[in-house]
């Protein structure tokens, strides 16, 4: 196994968990659920909050790995493949102090007696606009410029390159969900964008770990 294909299994490995912590321990704290039920959900600083936010935390070093490795493999040619590696970088630094604030700071705000309804609903609508807009988007189009530098290769796999493009449609909707704000919205856009963005690292380390042998 390569370190590119161990990375790549690292990322399903680390966003499947994320996913489950998300549809199990995650959404009673989020707009999905009406707000007094979340406030008091949040105010226990419950482990699956918790545990959930610090899993999707260190998904964020797999990507940028993830990415750095692969445009390391594409060689100083792929100007645009160290572009792709740049923007992820960026987009990884957003969202951890974007998980931070929902780990650390909407907890708190939600265990204040009596309870800032305004603050909290600025700061958890504020920090998932940012995280989804900002963050997402970034990623959306480091994984957009990875896509266009591995279509300029010959023989590249159409299944990877429909998976890469499919990742940049769907996170375009999830940073459309993002600015609507409606729980949804969002919950129907994650799982297609981050279940097609494993298959594109697993398909990308085959596609250059395959090249490499090959060289």
């Amino acid at each position: 196994m390569t370190t590119l294909t161990f990375v790549a299994w690292l990322n399903v490995v680390l966003h499947g968990i994320g996913l489950a912590f998300a549809a199990i321990g995650m959404r009673p704290g989020t707009p999905a659920v009406p707000l007094a039920e979340r406030v008091d959900y949040l105010a226990a600083s419950p482990l699956g909050w918790m545990l959930g936010w610090a899993v999707w935390m260190l998904c964020v070093p797999a990507v940028v790995a993830f990415f750095a490795i692969a445009a390391q493999r594409l060689g100083e040619s792929a100007w645009l493949g160290r572009l792709a590696c740049s923007v992820v970088l960026a987009a990884g630094a957003i969202d951890l102090c974007c998980d931070t604030v929902f780990l650390i700071a909407l907890p708190r705000l939600a265990a204040e007696r009596p309870l800032p309804e305004s603050l909290f609903l600025t700061v958890e609508r504020a920090t998932g606009a940012i995280s989804l807009i900002v963050a997402n988007g970034l990623y959306t189009m480091g994984t957009l410029l990875m896509t266009i530098t591995l279509h300029q290769r010959p023989r590249v796999s159409t299944w990877l390159l429909a998976a890469g493009y499919g990742v940049t449609l769907f996170g375009a909707l999830l940073a459309a969900a993002g600015c609507t704000g409606i729980a949804w919205h969002v919950e129907w856009a994650t799982g297609p964008t981050l279940g097609l963005f494993c298959i594109f690292t697993l398909l990308v380390a085959h596609e250059l770990s395959a090249a490499e042998v090959e060289s």
